[in-house]
């Protein structure tokens, strides 16, 4: 997995470079920019849409790579650009703190987080599922229509309750399970990729 790893960071070093600078403008703003977290969505399919153009599922189909560790390092790398937005966010906020005087707030982080492990649990199946560059692409231009509904829906019908939510208004024990429940599904997801990856043709 050491290899795929390394293979892939190098493939994808930019997206790390974007979401350490938008990370860190949180320096500049009372909330975490969302932007660092969209880099970490695209990271996976990203890597997918690569392999597939370059063949390499074919070629490591001849490597000593099993398919959980080809399965599991796509999940490696997405917690790997996850938390290096995380470092970065939370650097911006200790700056915009201690130089700038924003006040911090933790859920401009927690609940990013959690929608990265519950978007990257539904759609990493699903990445696996899809054979063709093209169906990737439609499958991530279609989940990000959904989600901007959601978004749009939220804001419209619960203005004031989305922007308590995002300025501490949550408890530590809303945060501990909201947190536990998309661990578990994006740990669940695991298996089930694994699963589609060995029946698809490489």
């Amino acid at each position: 997995m050491k290899a795929l790893l390394i293979k892939d960071i190098k493939t994808i070093f930019a997206f790390f470079i974007f979401i350490a600078i938008f990370g860190f403008a949180t320096s500049f703003a009372e909330t975490t920019s969302f932007i660092s977290f969209v880099y970490v969505f695209l990271i996976p399919m990203t890597i997918m849409n690569q392999d597939e153009l370059t063949h390499f599922n074919r070629l490591a189909s001849m490597m000593p790579i099993s398919s959980a560790e080809a399965v599991c390092e796509k999940y490696v790398i997405s917690l790997i650009g996850l938390a290096v937005a995380l470092v970065f966010g939370a650097a911006g906020m200790a700056f915009g703190y201690y130089v700038m005087g924003i006040n911090i707030n933790i859920d401009s982080l927690f609940l990013p987080t959690c929608l990265v492990l519950f978007y990257c649990a539904i759609t990493l199946p699903l990445d696996f599922l899809v054979t063709s560059q093209i169906g990737r692409t439609i499958m991530l231009v279609a989940s990000m229509i959904v989600v901007g509904i959601i978004f749009g829906i939220v804001m419209a019908l619960g203005n004031e309750m989305f922007v308590t939510l995002f300025n501490g208004g949550l408890t530590w024990g809303i945060r501990i399970v909201l947190l536990a429940v998309c661990t578990v599904l994006f740990a669940a997801s695991i298996p089930l990729s694994i699963s589609i990856y060995r029946r698809k043709d490489k």
